[in-house]
Parts: structure tokens; C-alpha cells; sequence
């Protein structure tokens, strides 16, 4: 029972109350005195772990005096544990939202002065920051990228489709303007998102480079050292910053390259110009053959 006490730890339960939990399971219905017999512990600790189970929703307690309690079924077990971790990360969403309203207010007010300026190695730490500033967007999301592959906005860690959280922030209000080198095909899959109010450019470059701006509050560069497409690629560079003068700066160059980037429907229309030219070519050439 040990063993599987320690494995039931996974359900954030202590080691004590997946004991009496397993307990309950093999016996049945059990006072609290029963339980505490047989776990060896204080009855009046093990009173109120139930109780406290009880309340979570791990076991049940009957009506009657003494008060006896039964273990809710293994597949409702695992059931109750997923909703306490639902409730767990609707709470720490709630509290990170009000953190950072707390901390923007405060340097908006002039509370603190004091401005990041942080480096930040690897593609693992580079995308985890981009993605939370993407989470923290509330009004302009500027994007400057000539790696297209990283417009899929997907958390793999968390499983959450960011390109959808996106697409909900602009329904929202957010202003979302994206600069990239693409291709064809790749052109074609940013549709949904142009739909959805998102402005996509396209830029004829050999830089590998990416730039992400946020509300004019923060800003993050990253050079991408590593040719690889591994996430895991350990060479890239970013450069995080909340000063002021930069994020103007930063902003500035966006809107340069802007002016010189194709709006996407252009590029779409160039690129089926010159497929469809290539097709005729080699039509005409077929036929000149035979």
C-alpha cells in the first residue's frame, strides 16, 4: 500500500491521506477511528484529514452519527483531482493578469523606474519569453520574423494553440501587424489569420532575425546564430528590453520595413503569377517537343 500511496501522490495528495484513501478503497465504509487503527495515527488528525477529503471531493461522509466515510470510485478520483488543477490554473491566470495590471500601473505612475534589459540564450528560453509576451499583448503586437515557421504559435509544452488566442485578442481589440519572409505555400496558410484582422507582410531578405514588440512596453530581438530548425537549439541569442528609447527605436525600424514589405495579398498574386507562367512555359515546351 506504500508504494501505491507514494504513486497517488501525483493527485497532490500527501502520503497520509492516500493511505486512508486506499484504505477506504479496500474496506469499504470506515469510522475515523478505523481509519486512524489502521494507518496508526492520531484520531483526531485523522478527522480532519477526512473532513478535509471530504470537502475536496475524494470521499464521501454519511449522514449518520458516528459519521462514516467512503471513497469516491478511482475513474471520479482521478475526475475531482483534474478539476482542483482547473481551478488551480484559472486562479494562477486570475493572479498573474492582476500581477502584471499591478506592476504596469505602477511604472506607468512612475512608482519604478527602473527598466529591464536581460539576454536570454537558447530557442527553448527565447520562444518561452516571446510567448508570454504574446500573452501579456493587450493593445499592439508587432512582429518582425524571417523564420515563417515560427508563425504556427504553438505550445507544444502546454498543448495551447496560441494562434487561436491570437485570433481571440484581435476579435478583442488587439492590433496585430506581422512582418516575414515567406513562401508560397506558407503565404496561403496566414489567410485565417488575415481574416481575422491580422496584417501580414512579406519581406525579401537573407537576415536571420526576429523582432517581437508589445503595447510599446517591451520588446524583444533575437538573432538566430543556429541554422538548425531544432526547438531545442542552443545557440540563438535574444535581447529582452522594457526601455523606452529602444522599444521607439525598435517601433521605427518595424515601420521602415514595413513600407518596404509586400502586403501579403500582393505576394499571394506574384506567386500564382509566376506558377502559373511557370506552368504555361513548360505547357508550350511540351508541345514544341511533341
Amino acid at each position: 500500500m506504500s508504494e501505491m500511496a507514494r504513486r497517488l501522490g501525483i493527485l497532490n495528495l500527501s502520503e497520509m491521506e492516500a493511505q486512508a484513501y486506499l484504505d477506504l478503497l479496500v474496506h469499504g465504509t470506515l469510522k475515523p477511528s478505523e481509519v486512524a487503527s489502521d494507518l496508526r495515527r492520531d484520531r483526531a488528525q485523522v478527522t480532519r484529514m477526512l473532513e478535509d477529503l471530504a470537502r475536496r471531493g475524494f470521499v464521501s461522509a454519511t449522514l449518520e452519527k458516528p459519521v462514516r466515510y467512503t471513497p469516491v470510485e478511482v475513474d471520479s478520483l482521478f475526475d475531482v483531482a483534474e478539476a482542483e488543477r482547473q481551478a488551480q490554473r484559472a486562479a494562477l491566470k486570475e493572479v498573474r493578469a492582476e500581477l502584471q495590471e499591478w506592476a504596469r500601473t505602477r511604472r506607468l505612475s512612475g512608482v519604478s523606474s527602473a527598466h529591464i534589459l536581460r539576454i536570454i540564450h537558447g530557442r527553448v528560453a527565447a520562444t518561452t519569453e516571446a510567448m508570454r509576451m504574446i500573452e501579456r499583448a493587450t493593445q499592439r503586437l508587432l512582429v518582425v520574423t524571417t523564420r515563417p515557421q515560427a508563425l504556427r504559435f504553438v505550445r507544444e509544452t502546454k498543448g495551447e494553440n496560441v494562434r487561436e488566442e491570437v485570433a481571440r485578442k484581435i476579435t478583442a481589440g488587439l492590433q496585430v501587424r506581422v512582418i516575414s519572409t515567406f513562401t508560397a505555400e506558407q503565404a496561403r496558410a496566414q489567410t485565417e489569420m488575415e481574416r481575422a484582422g491580422a496584417d501580414f507582410r512579406h519581406l525579401e531578405t537573407d537576415s536571420r532575425i526576429s523582432l517581437m514588440l508589445v503595447d510599446g512596453r517591451e520588446a524583444l530581438l533575437w538573432s538566430v546564430i543556429d541554422e538548425s530548425e531544432r526547438q531545442d537549439a542552443a545557440g540563438d541569442v535574444a535581447f529582452y528590453t522594457t526601455a523606452p528609447d529602444l522599444i521607439r527605436f525598435y517601433e521605427t525600424v518595424f515601420g521602415v520595413l514595413a513600407e518596404k514589405a509586400l502586403p501579403l495579398s500582393e505576394f499571394r498574386s506574384m506567386a500564382e503569377l509566376r506558377a502559373n507562367s511557370g506552368d504555361a512555359s513548360r505547357t508550350g515546351a511540351g508541345r514544341m517537343e511533341s
